[in-house]
Parts: structure tokens; sequence; C-alpha cells
């Protein structure tokens, strides 16, 4: 028997919203897996498509850099030997135990959903099959191009827009969006004298707030670096963040003040070469 008021031709107040399932099978995700038949649970950051694995050394300690090859559209902004020559000059102890960096090519996908300039990883065990441990990922790009940013911005975000304005972007204000142009230029500075620096002073922090503390815990303490990993990221993120901003714009300005930066861009086809690399990786061919 059909309930009171029970009316055949009234409308489903759910058809049509997420609570029936409109748009969940087509949701616009990055996968957590390559296939349909296994799953693949490395971080996406750490899928890398042709990699080429670069041995070398700074300040006496083996560092290497992983190359993923990119796509046609887009380019690694800094080269290797770019990397290394700002390396060269950031305190060894800030770099204990940093041992991999990654010229990374992100997915379209990924930049649409997680697009950044870099980010890092404080463990990463599938980019080496002999090492794991921490990594900082540069992102390529295309060489040329602009994106936007809604003119309604948080105090953190506006102060991103007046650094991508002291690295060089064009920036025009509309009504309703900022537009950012860019250059291969203006992302290798972005890149390489910032996002780098600043990746790398998260590590620092993490240093001096895990790595070291847990070095000096007594042996009677056996789940010590647990606790100070939890209690690291407890932390609140805007924490994190003005640590490794403090950081990149200390080590940015006396490099500056030094003459170390800016320096031109370190391409060399031949050396590309030797080193096994693919030009095409970092310059049009």
């Amino acid at each position: 028997m059909r309930r009171p008021g029970w009316n055949p031709t009234r409308r489903n107040r759910k058809i049509g919203t997420e609570d029936q399932g409109w748009r969940k099978q087509n949701r616009l995700v990055i996968p957590s897996c390559w296939g349909a038949d296994w799953r693949d649970d490395r971080p996406f950051w750490e899928r890398l498509n042709n990699p080429i694995r670069v041995p070398l050394t700074v300040h006496g300690s083996p560092i290497q850099i992983i190359v993923e090859e990119t796509r046609a559209d887009t380019l690694h902004a800094a080269t290797v030997d770019d990397v290394v020559e700002v390396l060269r000059h950031v305190p060894p102890d800030d770099m204990a135990g940093l041992q991999q960096f990654v010229l990374r090519q992100p997915t379209r996908k990924e930049q649409i959903l997680s697009g950044c300039w870099g980010r890092m990883a404080y463990h990463c065990a599938h980019l080496t099959p002999d090492h794991d441990g921490p990594a900082v990922f540069l992102e390529a790009g295309r060489p040329k191009g602009r994106f936007t940013w809604p003119t309604r911005q948080s105090l953190d975000s506006q102060k991103e827009l007046d650094r991508l304005r002291a690295d060089g972007h064009t920036i025009s204000t509309g009504r309703r969006a900022h537009v950012i142009e860019f250059t291969l230029e203006t992302v290798r500075a972005t890149q390489l004298y910032r996002t780098l620096l600043h990746e790398i002073g998260h590590w620092r922090d993490f240093l001096e707030k895990v790595e070291r503390p847990y070095e000096q815990r007594p042996e009677s303490d056996h789940g010590g670096w647990g606790r100070l990993y939890d209690a690291y990221f407890a932390r609140p993120g805007q924490e994190r963040e003005a640590y490794a901003h403090r950081y990149a714009d200390t080590l940015r300005q006396t490099l500056f003040d030094r003459g170390v930066l800016p320096f031109d861009r370190k391409y060399d086809p031949e050396r590309i070469d030797r080193l096994g690399l693919r030009r095409a990786d970092f310059a049009a061919v």
C-alpha cells in the first residue's frame, strides 16, 4: 500500500546531485595505479618515466640528480649544472642526508590538480634501487605561457604573488584575476634561486626537529623518532612554510650580496651528451 501523500510525478531532489552519484565516475583525480590489473602504492611524484640518473659530488659528498624525460611541449628550466652550482653554496650541514634531486615531468592532470614549482619529499623509497631517503623535486613546465590567480587572495598568497613579481614574472591585474606571464628565464629564477632553497629549508627544519634530536636520544628511547616525526607534522603548515621561506630569503639574499646569484643558464650541449642526458629535456631541438 502506498504511503499517504505519495506522488509518482514528484521529482527526487537528489537527481543530478553528488548524493545520487552525478559526476562521481568522471571526477578529476590523480590515479593511484598505473593499470587496471595491479596497484601501485608509490606516491605520484615517485612514478618517473624513463629517468636518467646522474651521480655527482657536492661538498665532497655523493649526490644524485635524476632527470625525467619531458613532453614535447615542456622543458626543465634548471639544468643539472645549474642545480649543482646553487648546491655548492648551500651550507653542507643544511644538506646532511639530502642526496637526491629530481627534475620531474608532471602529467597534465597533476599540473591541474597539484601544480607547483617543486616539492620536498622526506622519504622516497622507489627512486633508486639501492637508496631511499629524502629528495627535492623541481617540476618541468612550458617554456613560455601564462596562468591566472583570483584577485581575492589570502595574506600568504599575496606574499607569494610579490615573490613571483620579484622573480621577474610579468603580473597584470584585472577585475577578477591576476594574470602571471612567465618565460623560461623567470621560471628558472623561481625554481633555482627560491624554490630549491625553500625545499632545502624544509629539510633543515626537519633535521633540527627530528633527525638531530633523535641522534642525541638516550639509548633506552627506542620509539623516539616516531614521536618526533609526528610532532613535526603536527605543527601548523603555515609555521613550517614560514620557516622555509625565512631560510630561502636569507640565503638567497646572502648569495646575491656575494655575487653568486644570478648566473647565466649552464646549458652546454656537449656536457649534456657526456652526462648521458637528452638535449630535448632542456632546450627545444
